[in-house]
């Protein structure tokens, strides 16, 4: 029923029970009562609560699959019917008043809580989707990923002032590192993140290419956070950061076998 459907996920341990909330049955008979969600004629909810359980039994989602069970939850939340029931059972229960917008507002956190999880488990970004779920989704995916990478590069940085020296190819293993972090997460946020997320990485990036290269004699490794800068100012646009950023890749690079020049 649709009751049992929003107790199952307003409850702790969901991944334990979505099993018999998915094969519900008859107490004392043992017959199957389960709903061919694959019927068009399902109501929204019972649907959305079907491609929750399908998502949360494979071991990688994939970006239709990720969208179809946001879409469907925003469609079963917004939807006329499943806003009615919860107000027919806010008065059967003699609930206060604005029990139903909340208990939408729980149930839309409840579900973009494990969307995240599912989210971020397998690099996935937040579907176009727009309703309760579709638009928390979204700011949690964003602003959790941009988080991460700001922290990690200002961690990064510090080590400027703290003067934390590292063997070269300890350099190079953390910048390869924080790099493979931050093209993760521009991959899953798409465009919208990694104009937020480059002004960070460019100020704390670019602090670090010039120490490297004036007090530590990193030459290649500041040339190669310098070449990344470039490419991603010439991404998102940052007209100040692309000029900068020419200008220092086109330092000659000191190596053992000579001076480098990088042609742009």
């Amino acid at each position: 029923s649709a009751e049992l459907r929003v107790r199952w996920l307003l409850a702790p341990h969901r991944r334990a029970t979505a099993r018999l909330l998915a094969n519900p049955t008859t107490p004392g008979t043992g017959t199957v009562t389960a709903e061919d969600t694959a019927d068009d004629a399902t109501p929204p909810l019972p649907r959305a609560v079907a491609a929750h359980l399908e998502l949360s039994s494979v071991r990688a989602p994939t970006v239709a699959s990720f969208a179809e069970a946001v879409a469907a939850w925003d469609a079963a939340l917004l939807d006329g019917d499943t806003q009615t029931w919860l107000a027919r059972r806010a008065l059967e229960l003699d609930a206060p008043e604005g029990a139903v917008d909340r208990a939408i507002r729980d149930v839309a956190q409840a579900v973009t809580d494990e969307l995240a999880k599912l989210a971020d488990a397998s690099a996935l970004g937040a579907p176009a989707s727009r309703g309760p779920v579709g638009d928390a989704l979204a700011r949690r995916l964003r602003h959790g990923r941009l988080d991460a990478l700001e922290s990690g590069f200002s961690r990064w940085e510090n080590r400027r002032h703290t003067g934390s020296v590292r063997a070269p190819i300890d350099e190079w293993r953390e910048w390869v590192a924080l790099r493979a972090a931050y093209d993760a997460a521009v991959s899953a946020g798409g465009l919208e993140l990694r104009r937020l997320a480059f002004p960070h990485a460019y100020s704390k990036g670019t602090s670090m290419a010039v120490w490297l290269w004036n007090s530590r004699n990193e030459y290649a490794l500041s040339h190669a956070i310098s070449k990344w800068l470039l490419d991603e100012a010439l991404a998102v646009g940052d007209a100040e950061a692309i000029e900068l950023c020419t200008r220092n890749c086109r330092l000659s690079v000191p190596t053992r076998m000579g001076d480098v020049k990088t042609t742009l």
